[in-house]
């Protein structure tokens, strides 16, 4: 029963009003709800929590409610201070954003004064602050598209984010048309980039919106190279399987 829940990923789960995660502790299990309290009240998402987890035949303990607002600072970097983690931004805990945004400015700055011979100046400090900006805002809109691109309409909350379907789609399928220099850019400015075509080729897939999207457009004769490639790859993970613990065998080692 408890290695069927310990898995090396954040699993998230939609709710009525918003999502819930899960993540396999070394000793317990973390789990908790993201909700909008426009929709719903803090004792409603509790007890929608609770039955979750009740269903699923383990109980759920409620320890601690927090609120946060989403933002921006106007500047990552200004003078000889550099905001880092939650000092400079946060968007919400979906797709682990703060960790990604807190190595990608430690990486700018690692970067940035190689490039200068160490040399610190007011222009290497706007050239972080708008990397970092357009970066937050790209994945910003990630995020935004768990929600605008959704089908679920049980709730008010959903039925709210659906009306922004459309505007979502568009910008979706924009990574393989009008958007498609910025992912060169961006992988130029970083050396790789956090949420690009394949990602958002992802997004596509799981929320079934192919319909005249240019990423459908692809050259016939290159699909037996492809499916040659992909079943390489699949071979090559079964047999890594049977060489490496699962992630409860792992844990089990850790604390024996």
């Amino acid at each position: 029963d408890e290695e069927e829940f310990c898995t090396p990923y954040q699993y998230a789960i939609a709710q009525k009003f918003g999502w819930a995660w899960r993540v396999p502790l070394r000793d317990d299990m973390g789990s908790g709800y993201v909700y909008d309290e426009r929709f719903t009240t803090e004792e409603q998402a509790i007890e929608e929590l609770q039955s979750y987890w009740r269903a699923q035949g383990k109980v759920w303990d409620h320890k601690v409610s927090l609120k946060f607002s989403n933002g921006i600072m106007d500047r990552t970097a200004h003078r000889n201070v550099i905001a880092c983690g939650l000092s400079c931004n946060f968007l919400e805990p979906l797709e682990a954003t703060s960790i990604s945004f807190t190595t990608l400015v430690i990486e700018l700055l690692a970067t940035t004064l190689k490039k200068r011979n160490n040399d610190w100046n007011n222009r290497q400090a706007e050239v972080i602050s708008r990397l970092m900006k357009q970066e937050i805002k790209i994945t910003a809109d990630y995020l935004w598209m768990h929600y605008a691109l959704t089908e679920r309409t049980d709730t008010e909350f959903w039925r709210e984010q659906t009306k922004n379907r459309e505007e979502a789609i568009a910008m979706c399928h924009g990574w393989f048309g009008v958007y498609n220099s910025n992912i060169y850019r961006r992988e130029k400015d970083f050396e790789h980039t956090r949420y690009n075509m394949y990602d958002w080729t992802q997004m596509i897939t799981s929320m079934r919106i192919f319909d005249n999207c240019p990423a459908r457009k692809i050259n016939p004769a290159l699909l037996p190279r492809a499916k040659m490639l992909y079943d390489f790859h699949d071979q090559m993970s079964k047999q890594v399987l049977d060489l490496v613990p699962t992630h409860w065998q792992l844990i089990q080692q850790i604390n024996s």
